[in-house]
């Protein structure tokens, strides 16, 4: 996995250290027999645009579909007008995708997974025990299968955003003290669509001092707001973007670029989200921070999941080519 940046490092070094403290708390659970399917929806805390809220999902799904739609399928041409108006009609596009946010489907049952781009009407099957990767036109009815021989990938996390303006790392090995501060709380009960969630809040910051080489001095704090279900899904270390990276061992992202620091670390405050969970909103906070002297204005990402159904045996088909489908 690609970092983009030193600042990028030391945010997800403090993740993955907060991953290391994570303790589950008690609470009921719902072992997803076989399979679990969920639409998500991810918004972003952008200037202009107000803090989402964990409610009314369908409606709000449906408005993003709707805009990743016309944002798809926005009027194509050739020429000076016609790429003026193409222009404005991808600003405004552009917009409405951004108010509304990214809509995905996804589906897990046992090791087989699939996720669908309602805005664009397409689908994406992984099989490792064929070994294939089934792509699916769902306007078009048609389909296409990848055969991945002895290395069939599955789906990738989203890489971090780049941070602007940062300087190149140095290629010398440096070293550097780095003292972590990291409180938890328990948010409390909330029922997100229908499902009964607990809410899990945890406040993360990170100060490097006395960086030599490829390390570098700044401070970078982050929070984020867990509201985590019953819902034990399937290959529950691919089904959520977080949990999934939080496996990895922070020192590998904090020696990035041969960076090796002296972590001091701090805790405090009470239970924190469990791993296993499916997730069914969550909040991250990039606050503001400074890095190499250069101040960093905060942003946020939001995560909200909905429509969900538990799979199994009958659902296989959702995994393979459906009937009709023609060879593409």
């Amino acid at each position: 996995m690609r970092i983009a940046g030193p600042l990028t490092r030391i945010f997800l070094s403090v993740l993955l250290l907060g991953a290391l403290i994570l303790a589950s708390a008690p609470s009921s659970t719902i072992a997803a027999s076989g399979g679990v399917q969920y639409d998500q929806l991810t918004r972003f805390g952008v200037p202009g645009v107000p803090t989402p809220l964990p409610d009314n999902f369908a409606a709000n799904f449906k408005s993003a579909v709707d805009a990743a739609a016309a944002f798809n399928n926005r009027p194509q041409g050739h020429g000076i007008f016609s790429m003026l108006t193409n222009a404005a009609s991808l600003a405004k596009a552009s917009m409405g995708m951004m108010r509304a946010g990214v809509p995905m489907t996804y589906y897990y049952l046992g090791d087989w997974e699939r996720e669908d781009d309602p805005g664009k009407l397409t689908a994406t099957i992984y099989r490792p025990d064929r070994k294939q990767i089934i792509h699916l036109d769902l306007a078009k009815k048609t389909y296409t299968i990848e055969d991945m021989g002895a290395h069939t990938p599955m789906p990738q996390a989203p890489q971090p955003p780049s941070q602007p303006n940062q300087p190149q790392p140095s290629p010398q090995p440096g070293t550097a003290k780095q003292d972590i501060t990291i409180s938890s709380s328990v948010i409390g009960p909330k029922a997100i669509d229908g499902v009964a969630t607990t809410g899990y809040g945890t406040d993360l910051k990170i100060v490097t001092t006395q960086a030599t080489g490829s390390c570098q001095n700044g401070s970078s704090e982050v929070s984020v707001d867990d509201y985590v279900s019953g819902i034990v899904p399937p290959n529950a270390h691919t089904s959520d973007w977080l949990k999934r990276n939080l496996t990895v061992s922070p020192m590998m992202y904090a020696s990035q670029g041969g960076c090796t620091p002296t972590v001091t670390m701090h805790k405090s405050g009470g239970a924190t989200a469990p791993q296993d969970r499916l997730s069914l909103w969550e909040v991250f906070t990039l606050k503001g921070g400074q890095q190499a002297g250069q101040g960093q204005q905060g942003f946020s990402t939001y995560l909200e999941r909905g429509n969900v159904k538990i799979l199994g045996p009958v659902d296989a088909g959702l995994f393979d080519v459906p009937a009709g489908f023609t060879k593409g």
